[in-house]
């Protein structure tokens, strides 16, 4: 278990922050920032070291913080899950030093500021709660798809009031993102404007963080998980994320992928063998899960239906 040391910001900030980091523990190791040993008692102050401020939908400098916490015999890793690029304001970045001989870690969290700070203001509510940030069409308000957790100091521009709800500016003056003004009062509970809701798995779910990128970890197939009930899209597909974490898995997994059927088609159970006796119309539209599957026949099925069901790729248009 880590330990996580806070950079430049007092404990109690972290506690705010990223309540899941601040409260693990870790194995006797060291981490080192520019040439100085730190051991998982310490606390650095990084200053004004450039990749602690990047612009709005700017990138962080992985590379120029493994080079200042560069430890001797050991491998240095960033996390930038916790960074919400689009959102001016302050977010933690834990970075971590494994021991190649013993595999021991240390943890320190350095804190990156994104865009300009202005009123800066923190979220409120209750632990592990999220507010929504939503954006402004028109006179419509919308989900953004995006979520600041409790505690996040954000940059704020004044109050608009929309249908008799106040909502306050992130980015600038004008900016279409908002969050109702409410979360920087603690006048909401839980996470009132994030929903959560169950959704049932129909494949296997792999878990991606907010890039795009694989995680390592996975849900299993045919089983229940909680949500943000609105969908966010990364790099052109839509993804949900799951309910205080920042994974994300795959909609297709869950809510499937419409197909049309260019023939008659049988549902199988294995490569030889069908499931029923249902024939499916050519031209009818079908509900496909997840990516396909590779059986012993060497063709390729999707899925259609719980359990055992499938039908040929070649099958659909």
């Amino acid at each position: 278990m880590k330990k996580i040391k806070v950079i430049g910001v007092a404990a109690a900030a972290l506690l705010a922050v990223s309540p899941l980091l601040a409260s693990s523990t870790v194995s006797a190791a060291n981490i080192n920032y520019n040439g100085t040993s730190y051991n998982d008692n310490a606390t650095v102050n990084v200053g004004n070291a450039s990749f602690t401020h990047i612009p709005l939908n700017g990138q962080v400098d992985v590379n120029a913080i493994e080079r200042a916490f560069a430890t001797p015999n050991s491998s240095i890793s960033v996390d930038l899950s916790y960074i919400e690029n689009q959102i001016a304001g302050t977010y933690p970045v834990p970075v971590t030093a494994t021991n190649n001989t013993n595999n021991s870690s240390a943890t320190v969290v350095l804190n990156v500021t994104v865009g300009d700070s202005n009123n800066v203001q923190s979220i409120q509510g209750d632990t592990d709660s999220n507010a929504g940030v939503y954006q402004i069409n028109g006179n419509k308000v919308e989900d953004s798809g995006m979520t600041l957790p409790v505690g996040t100091p954000v940059s704020t521009y004044g109050t608009v009031e929309i249908d008799g709800t106040s909502y306050t500016r992130l980015n600038s003056s004008n900016s279409n993102l908002v969050v109702k003004t409410g979360w920087f009062t603690g006048a909401y509970k839980g996470d009132d404007d994030a929903t959560k809701t169950t959704v049932f798995t129909m494949h296997k779910a792999l878990m991606y963080d907010k890039n795009g990128n694989k995680t390592g970890k996975a849900f299993r197939q045919f089983r229940n998980i909680d949500v943000y009930s609105n969908k966010v899209t990364i790099n052109g597909t839509q993804y949900y994320r799951v309910y205080n974490t920042f994974y994300y898995v795959k909609a297709a997994n869950i809510d499937g992928t419409k197909r049309m059927l260019k023939k008659n088609s049988y549902i199988y159970q294995t490569g030889s063998k069908r499931a029923n006796k249902k024939v499916l119309k050519k031209g009818s539209t079908v509900t496909t899960y997840g990516s396909s599957f590779k059986f012993a026949n060497g063709k390729r099925y999707y899925r259609v239906g719980k359990g055992k069901q499938y039908v040929p790729v070649a099958n659909f248009k």
